[in-house]
């Protein structure tokens, strides 16, 4: 993310650090219709949650999605 954010007030000059640790899908025909998941991190795990059910994934997986929307957490 670095080539996206100033680098003006941070200690040194040094561009802060994000490490993702969610996201949400969206898998179907148009923004009306479909149906949402999420994957999260927790510790050095991803998890898929999907309505009521949820399962472990690996991180290859996750980060081949094609992402609605990511969260990140600042290092």
């Amino acid at each position: 993310m670095a080539n996206f954010q100033s680098n003006e007030g941070n200690i040194h000059g040094q561009s802060t650090r994000y490490n993702l640790i969610s996201l949400a899908e969206h898998v179907g025909s148009s923004e009306t219709s479909g149906h949402y998941t999420a994957h999260t991190k927790r510790g050095d795990r991803w998890y898929k949650f999907d309505d009521e059910h949820f399962s472990e994934v690996r991180e290859k997986e996750v980060l081949n999605r094609e992402a609605y929307l990511l969260f990140y957490k600042r290092c």
